[in-house]
């Protein structure tokens, strides 16, 4: 909702705001008349079990239940009535927007730091005009990882060179099509190449940025075919992890895993759960 577009929006949270304002000052509770407020809550609740029992009057159980649900209720009131006073401010100044987020690329270039972004994109040979386009004029990421690349010993590099960016490529066999990763890396961005991480069992191409004053940046492109069995490619990438000196170094892996998140009713998602527990590991 946008509260430019939805005048009512402002009239419903200024009318909320006055009515809880005005009928939800004070809450009594038990045998004495007295408020509670965010800073005497845990004390009077304290207080009034402690005098309640030594009158006979109800059990601990159901005391602690009476009072509960009297403070369940005040600070209900009390959070709806600060949110409506929020939605207020934010509606009057026109700035709620419909879908916050990333809209398009060019919303990216005003976030400081380094700027990291992946494709899949089944051929790069055939998109690289575009890449050129997007890289070169917003000027939007310093490191663009791409799985897919469909290359192989055959194609130069200077048919997917980009201005301004070092490449780095990890093809498959000249016999073999498909796959393969290349990372598009901004000149003046320190890196070099991680060849003990790097291996032949799987299609990860990892790399480590090296900039002055900060934590080195692990990076891997992983690309994981869909015949390749997942187990295998988790193994493998997990003897790479144990090189890694998580203490002094920062992770960052993006890719292709290529299984499949969709909600399957009925049927248990054994890849996914499996992706799952390797990522809660890092």
């Amino acid at each position: 909702m946008a509260g430019r577009h939805i005048p009512w929006l402002v009239s419903l949270c200024l009318i909320m705001c006055i009515y809880l304002s005005l009928s939800g000052k004070s809450i009594e509770v038990s045998t004495e008349t007295k408020a509670i407020d965010d800073k005497t809550v845990f004390f009077a609740t304290q207080a009034v079990t402690v005098r309640i029992i030594e009158n006979g009057v109800i059990s601990p159980r159901e005391t602690r239940r009476h009072i509960s649900k009297q403070i369940v209720a005040y600070f209900t009131c009390k959070l709806i009535q600060r949110s409506c006073l929020a939605l207020t401010l934010i509606a009057l100044s026109g700035d709620i927007e419909l879908n916050p987020g990333y809209r398009t690329l060019k919303s990216t270039k005003d976030f400081r730091g380094l700027k990291i972004a992946h494709l899949n994109v089944r051929s790069i040979r055939n998109k690289i005009d575009q890449i050129q386009f997007e890289l070169l004029q917003g000027q939007f990421f310093d490191i663009l990882t791409i799985s897919e690349s469909w290359l192989n010993d055959t194609i130069d590099d200077a048919e997917v060179q980009i201005p301004g960016f070092s490449c780095v490529r990890k093809d498959r066999e000249e016999s073999e099509k498909g796959g393969g990763n290349i990372v598009y890396i901004r000149d003046g961005l320190p890196f070099r190449i991680r060849h003990d991480l790097n291996n032949n069992d799987n299609e990860c191409l990892w790399f480590e940025i090296v900039r002055r004053k900060c934590k080195p940046i692990l990076i891997c492109s992983v690309y994981k075919a869909p015949e390749a069995y997942l187990e295998s490619f988790i193994s493998s990438l997990e003897d790479s992890l144990l090189k890694l000196d998580y203490c002094n170094s920062d992770l960052v892996l993006l890719g292709d895993f290529n299984v499949d998140f969709t909600p399957c009713k009925g049927k248990s998602n054994t890849a996914k759960q499996k992706l799952l527990n390797f990522s809660r590991t890092l």
